[in-house]
């Protein structure tokens, strides 16, 4: 009796084995795949002033340091 249980649970890991070998494995592609985290890209940003900021004094001063500066 011991031999036919040691005989079913060895046919059973091998039946278990060579199915999960079967399987096809998926492959991760990086342009669709791409969860946010680290290497996500940056989210769009809003990069102009309102008017009233680039309309004065300081603003035309730090433009001019930006582009004269060495």
């Amino acid at each position: 009796m011991m031999r036919h249980v040691q005989l079913v649970v060895t046919m059973g890991l091998a039946l278990a084995i060579a199915g999960g070998q079967g399987e096809e494995a998926r492959v991760s592609d990086p342009c669709t795949d791409i969860a946010p985290g680290a290497a996500s890209m940056e989210p769009a940003q809003d990069l102009q002033d309102p008017e009233e900021v680039e309309a004065s004094a300081a603003h035309a001063r730090w433009l001019d340091e930006i582009w004269n500066t060495p």
